[in-house]
């Protein structure tokens, strides 16, 4: 927590925390919440990596670390002593990081994509996800990448955990 508000670390590449990635609501006049994340001190932010994505033959990538944490949960990655061997998971905090994943993991390991179901938006060509997708697959360096699809009717793969996707449905 920072300030009574949920926080994920984030890591330079020693290893040291260097700032927190803070989730952060305000109340709009119409009673509506909008939630938004920051990095304090303020900051680039690291992707946040679970496992050894250096010698992980197969890594899970995701936009948000809830999604990340969402399917960790539903492979039993908690009920391993070794987690999940040979996979790593890595969340870039957010829909405009996936460049973040350049130089991360092995060339041969197989890199699986898990964007979720943003809608598109009047402005740009793309939905979010589909720039992070694109974003991810060119700079992960990686042979292999899969894109995994959230169903449609939910947002992402924290919602259809939350919805009650079961492990089973989940592999």
């Amino acid at each position: 927590l920072f300030r009574n508000r949920l926080a994920f670390p984030v890591h330079d590449a020693g290893g040291a925390v260097v700032r927190a990635h803070v989730r952060a609501v305000k109340r709009q006049p119409d009673g509506s919440e909008n939630v938004f994340w920051f990095y304090t001190p303020k900051g680039s932010g690291l992707p946040l990596i679970i496992g050894d994505a250096r010698t992980a033959t197969t890594i899970w990538a995701f936009e948000s670390q809830f999604d990340m944490l969402a399917a960790l949960d539903l492979a039993g990655w908690h009920k391993s002593p070794d987690g999940l061997p040979g996979i790593a998971a890595v969340a870039t905090r957010g829909a405009e990081n996936g460049k973040r994943l350049a130089g991360l993991f092995s060339p041969d390991a197989t890199l699986i994509l898990f964007p979720q179901n943003d809608p598109p938006r009047p402005d740009r060509p793309e939905t979010p996800a589909q720039k992070w997708t694109r974003e991810a697959a060119a700079h992960c360096s990686c042979k292999i990448v899969q894109i995994v699809s959230t169903p449609g009717d939910l947002k992402d793969l924290n919602d259809a955990l939350r919805a009650g996707m079961t492990s089973e449905e989940f592999q």
